[in-house]
């Protein structure tokens, strides 16, 4: 019988210093430059710090739920006149923040010599201080800052201008066991060779490498990540598949860029790498990868094609042009065998259109499983029981949580969780107990997702999409702002217009006040002035409403006024005498001349007023804007029904384009909540044909996800051993094997609750877990 363990096969190298006190187990710079060096240690109660900073003046460690100063727990500390100082404090605001009611940080030491400031500080992990955040395996976003002066004995700390930032980091980690180096050391790159990274938001390039012609198996036991300089905010994430024997594989020459993937363009033999095993997986946030001194990742053995395949997925938002990237992954390998060979299960949803968030949705959780069958199958191979060591989460910019656990005679056990998942910070994360997967076992990746801001479904369709914003001959329109992309990459900024816009504006007859009308001229010009980068279209917009205004009956004279310098205008004030009863408001009906007279006589009694226009026939009637014909509405769901006779097909299609350029795309649709294709006889129907059409509201996306959670969901888990020769996925189709018995709840050791909250992002669903495992290595 086969010997089976798990191991994790990655850490994090963070950069360090030789400096830094031996006694701290972690280390990691905060900023691009390397000023701010951050080194800790931690037990079950508490965690230590020692902060190393450029500056003779103060520095500040913050906590934040999202990124921000808002809602961040902060530790600010200096050492001035060979005094050490350190304060707790908290921040509600952008703004300076005040001292905590409860000092929670310690200090233990500081010093400062003539180019840095050191601090040695400590705190409980659970203060049970609602101002304090709970530091635990979750990602926290650390806040970072420093000034060159020391703290103001009356105004306190001041502003840090630039000197300051934020990074996403995991403090109560594991680290993987000291390396063993071998005597004997070998290295390869698996790189792109001057790849040209499209001009699109979002691309997946491929590249076929040629791997060292070995005589016989050696060990993958570090892997390090070379990202051209540069580019390093659009290589999104790597992943390194190890092809299965085929002496027929399309080859193309060594400095050949390779191919953009899933193209017609990409040699088909190629998609044969995907059934072969996983070797390395690297993605934003991860550092250098070591594996333990017992196990290392096979090449060269009889599995060995001799051939890799490197993915690399490029975000281009700014669709740059002309981009060329020779990033990948260094490995070092050696003849010098360890005792275990390194595999990978994962357990995740496919990136397709059978994977859709909802929109309105601030919980929307989805789960995908490795089944009892998929894991049997397996086990069934390799003859043993599967020992794991950690995991990997992926997802992408939705997701706020990822949960991974194992089902067991329907009780459900956590064995990885991150209840403040940060899409720039991916990585294996080593568990602290190893545990043992047997027949019968069922892993489920859970993952929820935050889609309250997005106003369709979020699903994959052709494309992989991180924003619903589409570009059209180098413009991209984000609110009432039209971006220009220049052939040179610069960006020009004009006015942006939906299609439906009308320019009806306050009409100047109305019963308003004249500083209101005065306003909308203010505002309007205000946007062109301040929005708007050239001179030519600066003017045409100037021209555009005052003709757009002038329909609206405002005349000469009310453009000088409302344009005229302040310091043409100015007023003598006159005091009142400031008062402390509340403020009183009131509303009453306008009537020009009379209204403004009583307002001003109420102003000294301390009594706001509002005016209420009067209610006309007019009113009632007419509408602000026209109201768009069917063609042009968009983020909408729509109804078609078949008109051929005998056909009672119908087709519910939901778009985010204009029904007139979407009604005859081959898009998938929905029946009753269930993706469909569009049937044939209806593809050439026009966007005259649609029946109804009714908008996305939160109401419907509730049902529509209590639908997707009570339906059929499909197993999908890859395995990525070694020894598998063909099929690396099982598919099957079953109903949610929920647990019985849902996973304990921490504990909660407090009497009152901790503040937490969620970042704001957006963009796609897809979530992935990476379970690491070996197998007894054999020569």
């Amino acid at each position: 019988m086969i010997g089976l363990v798990v191991i994790v096969v990655t850490a994090l190298l963070y950069g360090g210093s030789a400096s830094a006190v031996s006694d701290l187990t972690h280390h990691e710079v905060l900023d691009e430059n390397g000023d701010f060096l951050l080194s800790w240690t931690f037990d079950d109660e508490q965690i230590e710090f020692e902060a190393r900073v450029k500056t003779r003046g103060w520095l500040g460690l913050g906590l934040s739920p999202n990124g921000g100063m808002p809602g961040s727990d902060i530790v600010i500390g200096w050492v001035k006149d060979g005094q050490t100082h350190l304060t707790d404090r908290y921040a509600d605001e952008k703004a300076l923040p005040p001292e905590d009611e409860s000092q929670d940080w310690e200090l233990l030491s500081g010093y400062e010599n003539d180019t840095h400031t050191v601090l040695r500080f400590k705190r409980k992990l659970q203060t049970c201080d609602v101002r304090d955040r709970v530091i635990n395996k979750d990602t926290l976003r650390v806040l970072w800052a420093w000034n060159d002066e020391d703290p103001d004995d009356d105004a306190g700390p001041a502003y840090h201008l630039q000197n300051r930032g934020v990074r996403s980091s995991v403090f109560l980690r594991n680290n993987i066991e000291s390396e063993t180096v071998p005597s004997i050391i070998q290295s390869y790159d698996v790189t792109m060779k001057n790849a040209t990274i499209p001009p699109k938001r979002t691309a997946y390039w491929c590249r076929l490498v040629e791997m060292p012609k070995l005589q016989t198996k050696h060990h993958i036991f570090k892997v390090q990540s070379v990202i051209t300089p540069g580019n390093e905010g659009m290589v999104h994430h790597m992943i390194v598949y190890k092809c299965h024997p085929n002496p027929n594989r399309t080859v193309s020459p060594n400095e050949h860029p390779g191919h953009e993937c899933f193209t017609p363009n990409m040699p088909q033999d190629w998609m044969e790498c995907y059934k072969g095993s996983l070797i390395a997986a690297w993605a934003v946030g991860t550092g250098d990868v070591s594996f333990p001194s017992h196990v290392g990742y096979p090449i060269g053995d009889e599995y060995d094609g001799g051939q890799v395949l490197l993915e690399v997925h490029y975000d281009n938002p700014l669709l740059k042009e002309g981009t060329t990237d020779n990033s990948g992954l260094t490995f070092l390998y050696t003849p010098e065998l360890r005792q275990y060979d390194a595999g990978i299960l994962a357990v995740m949803s496919s990136v397709d259109y059978s994977h859709i968030v909802p929109p309105y949705a601030d919980d929307f959780r989805t789960e995908t499983f490795c089944n009892q069958e998929c894991l049997s199958a397996f086990m069934d191979e390799v003859g043993e029981p599967i020992r794991v060591f950690g995991n990997m989460p992926h997802a992408h910019l939705l997701a706020r949580k990822i949960r991974t656990s194992l089902i067991r005679n329907g009780v459900e056990t956590v064995l990885s969780q991150d209840d403040n998942f940060d899409f720039n910070l991916q990585y294996v994360r080593m568990l602290d107990e190893e545990f043992i997967i047997q027949k019968g076992d069922t892993i489920m990746t859970e993952c929820t997702y935050n889609s309250a801001h997005q106003n369709q479904a979020v699903y994959v369709d052709d494309n992989i999409k991180f924003t619903q914003e589409s570009c059209q001959n180098n413009m991209l329109p984000f609110l009432d702002t039209k971006t220009i992309i220049e052939k040179d990459g610069n960006l020009q900024f004009e006015v942006y217009r939906k299609p439906t816009h009308t320019d009806q504006y306050l009409a100047f007859d109305s019963h308003h006040p004249l500083e209101h009308k005065l306003a909308v001229i203010k505002t309007l010009f205000h946007r062109a002035d301040n929005v708007i980068t050239s001179d030519e279209a600066k003017t045409e917009e100037h021209r555009h409403l005052r003709v757009a205004l002038a329909k609206c009956g405002y005349q000469n004279w009310t453009f000088n006024k409302a344009l005229k310098p302040s310091d043409q205008s100015k007023k003598t004030l006159k005091c009142r005498p400031l008062t402390n009863r509340n403020k009183v408001n009131i509303t009453i009906p306008y009537v020009q001349g009379v209204s403004e007279k009583l307002r001003r006589i109420f102003q000294n009694f301390n009594i706001a007023t509002n005016f209420k226009p009067h209610s006309t026939l007019r009113q009632k009637l007419v509408h602000p804007k026209d109201r768009p014909e069917k063609g042009i509405k968009a983020n909408v769901i729509y109804k078609l029904k078949c008109k051929e006779p005998n056909c009672n097909n119908m087709y519910i299609g939901e778009t985010s384009r204009p029904l007139k350029e979407s009604y005859s795309l081959e898009a998938p649709g929905w029946i009753n909540n269930i993706p469909i294709v569009k049937p044939v006889n209806m593809s050439n129907m026009t966007y005259e044909d649609v029946v109804e059409s009714i908008v996305w509201d939160q109401d419907k996306a509730q049902r529509f996800s209590r639908h997707l959670r009570e339906g059929t969901f499909i197993s999908d888990c890859g395995f990525r051993g070694q020894s598998f020769h063909g099929t690396s996925r099982f598919r099957k189709e079953s109903p949610l094997p929920r647990a019985s018995v849902p996973a304990a709840a921490p504990e909660d050791v407090c009497s009152t609750s901790s503040v937490t909250a969620g970042p704001e992002m957006s963009a796609m669903p897809g979530v992935l877990s990476l379970v690491i495992f070996s197998v007894l290595s054999t020569p």
